[in-house]
């Protein structure tokens, strides 16, 4: 089964500064970022459960994106991942 996944405007926004940053220490490099960005995406959206709490209430996990030191924080509420 497939999860949807749903990112928050404040999620865009973080994803876009994360691009912009990247690319402006090296061209290509916010490409790669949003690259490694999608790869886990794609694995969220089949196995979101595989990841690790990060809260006291079991709601709120989060997974690195690759080698970017750029975590994506999610909850999954029925068949959607919330990011």
């Amino acid at each position: 089964m497939s999860y949807q996944v749903s990112i928050k405007e404040e999620a865009l926004a973080d994803i876009q500064a994360g691009y912009d940053y990247y690319e402006s220490q090296q061209a290509g490099l916010g490409e790669r970022f949003l690259s490694a960005l999608e790869e886990r995406l794609s694995v969220l959206s089949e196995y979101p459960h595989y990841f690790g709490f990060i809260d006291s209430k079991c709601l709120l996990r989060d997974v690195t994106v690759g080698v970017f030191p750029y975590n994506i924080v999610y909850a999954v509420l029925e068949d959607v991942v919330n990011v």
